[in-house]
């Protein structure tokens, strides 16, 4: 009489085997428990990649012809390339380059790079250029801040939130109600007088003397580079120290000597308000391919600290 030897029957006749092997299942299952990732939804990968340029004080003109055009030229006969698309602008420009989703990301993003760095006219001054892979993220949480204060009072304790969950983990956060800021330049009309100028004379020397302008070409062909300078102001101290000409021997005044200088936001623009009090919402994000109970434990975690040492009159709402 013949034996079978199906996976029953060895279980049938070993009853050890099957116990052992019961066993195994669930310490596999409890081991891969705390180790697959949990998310919502899917994660998509998109067949994507960027290509972004900086080039402060250039002009949209000069920035497609000197760097998007070349890279585009040897971006066309890549693999799987389904369809390339720029843009550019003043200071900076970006490619899009969708891939067929057959593609392998990893090697299409690696040959891009190999062909920007094969480019070899690029002007000096300009930033590295930066490739990389189309992101996709998932949205976590609005937070919602309110505050007795002033907008302006509200800023900085939202900038300290946003420090605070990105070295935690949260990849990503965007505001909604944060005000678009502006240098302000208040000189008294008194000063006015003294200098014997106006306000106009002043604007007119503090754009000449702070801004990234273009300065000619060197070289011909492909030796050739556009020149740029750099003297652009960013903060409330580098405004204070510029050097302004105001009078008629041409002597120089430092800003900060004639004129109130601050940072703040710009007019008439709209408000985000919660009971009649300022707010500013954060909208909270995360990849794809992270935790998403983690990520929501993370913002928990930071809810409960911070609610209790939050400032008096600092409402946090979670939606």
């Amino acid at each position: 009489m013949s034996t079978s030897n199906t996976l029953i029957d060895v279980f049938s006749r070993h009853k050890v085997a099957a116990n052992l092997g019961m066993i195994m299942m669930v310490l596999s299952g409890l081991w891969a428990a705390d180790r697959i990732p949990t998310q919502l939804d899917p994660a998509i990968q998109w067949p994507v990649v960027m290509v972004r340029a900086q080039w402060p004080g250039a002009s949209a003109e000069d920035v497609e012809k000197l760097i998007i055009v070349p890279v585009e030229q040897q971006l066309r006969t890549i693999v799987g390339i389904q369809e390339i698309s720029s843009v550019s602008y003043n200071s900076g420009g970006r490619i899009q380059i969708n891939f067929t989703h057959a593609t392998d990301m990893i090697l299409a993003n690696e040959e891009v790079k190999q062909r920007v760095a094969q480019v070899r006219n690029f002007p000096l001054d300009m930033e590295p250029i930066t490739v990389s892979r189309l992101t996709d993220y998932e949205y976590i949480s609005a937070v919602l801040v309110t505050g007795n204060g002033t907008l302006s009072e509200l800023v900085p304790l939202v900038r300290k939130f946003e420090k605070e969950l990105l070295s935690r983990g949260i990849e990503r956060i965007d505001f909604e109600g944060l005000p678009e800021e502006e240098m302000a330049i208040q000189v008294s009309s008194g000063r006015l007088i003294e200098l014997n100028t106006s306000l106009d004379e002043i604007a007119l020397e503090v754009r000449h003397r702070s801004s990234n302008t273009p300065a000619g070409i060197i070289g011909r062909g492909q030796g050739s580079r556009q020149l740029r300078s750099l003297d652009q102001k960013r903060d409330i101290s580098e405004f204070e120290q510029l050097e302004v000409s105001l009078q008629s021997d041409g002597r120089l005044i430092r800003l900060g000597d004639i004129a109130r200088i601050e940072k703040r936001a710009k007019a008439g623009q709209s408000r985000l308000m919660r009971g009649g009090r300022p707010a500013i919402t954060m909208h909270l994000q995360r990849l794809t391919d992270t935790d998403a109970i983690e990520t929501a434990k993370i913002l928990s975690d930071w809810l409960d600290e911070t609610e209790a040492t939050a400032p008096e009159g600092v409402d946090i709402h979670v939606y």
